[in-house]
């Protein structure tokens, strides 16, 4: 099970700080091979999948600067050049 479908099932109990646990645990690893192959865009998306829940979860606990503050973290993924998914060996890093 990825950190990102343990998230999720944390924030629909209500465990929110739970949830931003798993998201927070999941960006660390997509940075990571987001770093290694910065063209992979399966990757990428990954990395901005992390970010996009982090920031919710951020939302839901109140924390609106904390959300706008991801929003600059992702203006770098949007990049153009990188290789589809099915370019890459693999496909997905991280489950879902």
């Amino acid at each position: 099970m990825s950190l990102e479908k343990i998230g999720d099932g944390k924030a629909a109990q209500g465990d929110l700080a739970g949830a931003l646990g798993a998201y927070e645990e999941g960006k660390a690893i997509a940075e990571r091979l987001a770093a290694a192959d910065p063209e992979n865009s399966q990757w990428q998306r990954d990395l901005s999948v992390s970010l996009n829940k982090i920031g919710d979860s951020q939302a839901a606990q109140g924390d609106l600067a904390g959300r706008s503050a991801l929003r600059g973290e992702q203006g770098h993924l949007r990049a153009p050049g990188r290789r589809r998914p099915e370019q890459t060996p693999g496909g997905s890093a991280i489950s879902r």
